[in-house]
């Protein structure tokens, strides 16, 4: 208490032996030092002064004071650079302002501000926030980006020295739009940039591991997988923690985020996980979903390797060998586009285990299963029907005294067995409206339930419009329609106005489907991205079960059976063919093949895809993956 007025104490740590010190981070309390140095030592005794932090007047309103020591290019330790540029290149700012700063000061070795009064530049400037504000010397005034530019990464501010000069540290007072990450620039003419230093602000470090999982309170965790990198949570306010998951590294890694209590989420982090020996295609299993995500710019056609991990043997649509320990599946991705696949059926892992059989799904109602002979039990994965199926062993030709059979020979190799589960729906089926997004979507009109509920494909739940209601659903791109069809959940039905629109703003009309009978339909023969159903419900009447958007060719009777036009069954894929899948809230993401069926065993993703509940990332950040946790009681614990 004696030292409460002493200016000149001090606090010191002992690294134990000689290390390279890049930055030093103070957390105060509420009595934090106004004026002070950081200083290093190699014995202990001779100090060296390395940074100072005024707490002048001009930084009073500064939220950050960051001062960069600058390094020659080439050069392995800070020196003195000269030049006449000097900019701050934004890599990552504040994710909602982007990037505001004070004061922009450029020291020469004996502490000169030479940017001081020196005119600045910028990529943009927001209003009455200009660039000649980080040069003014004043504590009110400031450069911030514009609006527009809030978002952008690389926004950038200069200033101009006049002449070349010798520079040793640039310092920079943030307004609390802070950049989280920049690189300080130099230049002798204003062309030619160097890199001098490079800056990331990582907040006050709680937890930093070595693992790859963590988990939030008990509600959430998150996996990493394709990296060595730590997982690390800092605090960067009263109220805000940063996760960052794969901290500093670049290239692809795999997040798996999902909720559930530490016990589960490492268990899932220990799971043995799909792998595939494409470069660039990463692959999981979360949420009993197949899912693999191609980060290259190129097509690729890759086996995938599925591990047994449970007493049952997931099967996806295609063909997949059963191998003793692991399936294999062959899968193909358009270049920068993921697959998620939904298994369709299970056979039990010691049947599977065998080695000797192949299984087929042309789609999610057949299963055919070829090998040696066997009885399989097999299990549909909506219904959770169990059917035997019998591989008999092939026909042998017989012959007597010399005399061959009569009897027809048995094809050669081993029969094949089909299993039909008539009971199941055969996706892909003909529906472009099926589990797309509709609106209204969150706040409803007074009597009205969720639109999405005519599109889910459970005849069992119906969208309730309400007087005069009206709902929109968005097919996700411009696609080529033939009907339109609707199903309501009683005999009172009305009339329903149909109109398309390829922007979501302006709607043409088509024409009325007419009520009174449970099933109607309306030829629309036309090109839209937008269907809107518009009725003149009135209380007591009928629930829409569903609204059908067909393709041209396919009957509007047509059951859903996927035997439409266009072929084989198509996987659902991201850009680069087809039509991205998508997923209403709560609900299951369907894709859709080039005939326009959509399928929820083959749910589209361009990098992040939701699938049974977790959501699931591949990643291509240069420090990873940064997650803002508003904290209550306590932080996430990291393993």
């Amino acid at each position: 208490m004696a030292d409460r007025t002493r200016a000149d104490s001090w606090i010191q740590v002992d690294l134990g032996s000689s290390q390279t010190v890049s930055n030093v981070r103070l957390a105060w309390e509420s009595s934090a030092g106004a004026r002070y140095t950081v200083q290093t030592s190699e014995d202990g005794t001779n100090w060296t002064t390395r940074s100072a932090y005024g707490g002048a007047p001009a930084d009073v309103n500064v939220s950050r004071l960051d001062t960069v020591d600058l390094t020659p290019a080439g050069a392995a330790e800070p020196a003195p650079v000269t030049t006449r540029f000097v900019r701050m290149q934004g890599e990552q700012g504040d994710p909602a302002y982007g990037y505001s700063l004070y004061h922009l000061r450029a020291l020469t070795p004996t502490g000169v501000d030479a940017a001081a009064g020196r005119p600045a530049s910028a990529s943009s400037a927001d209003g009455s926030y200009p660039a000649s504000a980080v040069t003014d010397g004043t504590a009110t005034t400031r450069w911030a980006v514009s609006k527009a530019d809030r978002t952008r990464a690389d926004s950038w501010v200069q200033v101009d020295l006049g002449a070349p000069t010798a520079i040793s540290q640039v310092q920079l007072g943030w307004e609390s739009a802070a950049g989280r990450q920049y690189r300080v620039q130099t230049s002798l003419d204003g062309v030619t940039w160097q890199d001098a230093a490079a800056f990331r602000y990582t907040g006050d470090q709680i937890l930093s591991s070595s693992g790859d999982w963590l988990d939030v309170e008990g509600k959430a965790g998150f996996v990493v997988r394709g990296s060595t990198a730590p997982i690390t949570v800092s605090r960067e306010g009263d109220a805000t923690n940063v996760v960052r998951l794969a901290d500093g590294t670049a290239g692809a890694r795999l997040i798996e985020m999902l909720p559930a209590d530490a016990a589960v989420t490492r268990a899932r982090a220990a799971a043995a996980e799909p792998t595939t020996d494409a470069p660039g295609v990463l692959v999981s299993s979360l949420g009993g979903y197949l899912t693999a995500f191609n980060l290259t710019g190129a097509d690729v056609k890759t086996t995938v390797v599925v591990p047994y991990t449970g007493a049952a043997v997931p099967l996806y649509a295609g063909t997949q060998q059963l191998g003793a320990q692991a399936s294999t599946l062959a899968i193909t991705l358009p270049a920068a586009t993921a697959v998620v696949l939904a298994p369709r059926a299970t056979v039990p892992t010691a049947s599977a285990a065998t080695g000797t059989l192949t299984a087929t799904l042309p789609d999610a109602r057949t299963v055919e299963l070829t090998g040696s002979p066997a009885t399989v039990d097999v299990t549909n994965v909506e219904t959770g029907e169990t059917r035997a199926a019998t591989i008999a062993a092939p026909a042998v030709p017989t012959a007597a005294a010399g005399l061959a059979s009569t009897a027809t020979p048995a094809a050669a190799g081993p029969a094949p067995n089909v299993v039909v589960f008539a009971s199941a729906t055969a996706y892909p089926v003909a529906d472009l409206a099926l589990s797309t997004f509709t609106y209204p979507a969150s706040v409803l009109p007074a009597g009205m339930t969720s639109p999405g509920l005519a599109v889910d494909g459970d005849a069992t739940t119906a969208w309730v419009p309400g007087p005069g209601g009206r709902m929109v659903t968005d097919l996700g791109s411009v696609r080529a329609i033939g009907f339109v069809a609707t199903a309501w959940d009683g005999a009172a039905v009305p009339d329903a106005q149909v109109a398309v629109s390829d922007d979501g703003i302006t709607f043409t009309p088509v024409g009325t489907i007419a009520g009174g009978t449970r099933t109607g339909s309306l030829e629309v023969a036309g090109n839209a991205r937008y269907v809107a159903l518009t009725t003149r419900w009135r209380t007591g009447e009928a629930g829409l079960t569903a609204l059908r958007v067909l393709p041209p060719g396919v009957a509007v009777d047509q059951p859903g059976d996927g035997t439409g036009p266009g072929g084989d069954p198509g996987e659902g894929t991201g850009p680069g063919g087809s039509t991205p899948g998508s997923s209403t809230p709560g609900g299951t993401g369907h894709g859709s093949d080039s005939a326009g069926r959509h399928d929820p065993d083959a749910l589209s993703a361009t990098g992040l895809s939701v699938a049974a509940g977790a959501l699931l990332a591949a990643l291509l950040l240069g420090a990873g993956a940064v997650l803002l946790v508003r904290r209550r009681k306590r932080t996430g614990r990291v393993h």
